[in-house]
């Protein structure tokens, strides 16, 4: 009984490995977005809580980064993110 469970969960890690390759450049790509999206997110809250030279130009380069890094993004998000990033005036703090 036992090496029937063992040869069940072999199977399953099989299957699961072959899954995650078979679409392995649209996980990564996802992963990436999501990655892309934390970092953008935290250098917008940076920049609001705390809105200096610094903290602006990390969150323009982590909007840049987004726009040019995540293949997900609709040509409308990418416009807004683009408004956004041309409407902040870093040099003016």
């Amino acid at each position: 009984m036992k090496k029937i469970m063992i040869l069940g969960v072999l199977v399953f890690f099989a299957i699961g490995i072959i899954g995650v390759t078979s679409c392995g450049d649209d996980v990564k790509d996802a992963l990436g977005c999501v990655e892309l999206a934390s970092e953008y997110s935290t250098a917008s809250y940076d920049y609001t809580a705390n809105p200096t030279t610094t903290t602006c130009n990390d969150y323009k380069e982590a909007i840049q980064a987004y726009i040019d890094d995540c293949d997900q993004l609709t040509a409308t998000e990418i416009a807004t993110y683009q408004a956004t990033l041309d409407e902040l005036d870093c040099d003016n703090l």
